[in-house]
């Protein structure tokens, strides 16, 4: 599913398909607002995508079962063999990296290029993201070790977060937040 939707992006980005143009719908036009939100940009979801594969295939594999399948917490649970809790922390990180790296529009091509090792990002995100403010904060500054870098990179992923949690996702560039809920 997931190579259908990101064929289909690209061969409607050619010019013999339409090029930048979008779709609006008739009812928009009638109410004279021609200008609604972005469709979701596949193409930087799907670069996003293949690079959390590479630093983390397990996230990437929650991402894509919830994302593209449509799959509940329960059902990726079955399908991977892990508990529903790990897997529920892990679809919290994956989607919050996912929106960080669209939203930044972030173009590192390896791991290596990171300025935060994703590994001691994923453990301290995976280790403070249930606990409530004030509590959060102290467990963070106490993970980082004094790692300013590493201390903003979890703060930023906690923020989209809790965004995500609250239903106030912010809009991604090319990309509303809601558009990395999982399919119905």
């Amino acid at each position: 599913m997931r190579h259908q939707l990101v064929n289909r992006a690209v061969r409607c980005k050619t010019v013999k398909h339409g090029g930048n143009r979008r779709r609006v719908p008739l009812e928009r036009l009638e109410e004279g607002g021609a200008h609604s939100e972005s469709p979701p940009d596949l193409l930087a979801l799907n670069a996003a995508l293949d690079r959390l594969e590479a630093d983390d295939s397990s996230v990437a594999e929650v991402v894509r079962l919830r994302y593209f399948s449509g799959l509940t917490l329960e059902q990726v649970a079955d399908v991977v063999g892990v508990g529903r809790t790990t897997i529920s922390q892990w679809w919290k990180y994956g989607r919050a990296v996912l929106i960080a790296r669209t939203r930044m529009r972030e173009r590192v091509s390896s791991p290596m290029e990171r300025p935060v090792p994703i590994e001691c990002e994923k453990l301290i995100f995976l280790a403070v993201v249930d606990f409530a403010e004030p509590e959060r904060s102290t467990k963070l500054r106490e993970q980082c070790h004094g790692n300013a870098q590493l201390e903003l990179s979890v703060r930023r992923l906690l923020k989209i977060n809790d965004a995500q949690a609250t239903g106030a996702g912010q809009s991604v560039p090319s990309m509303a937040a809601q558009d990395l809920e999982p399919a119905a």
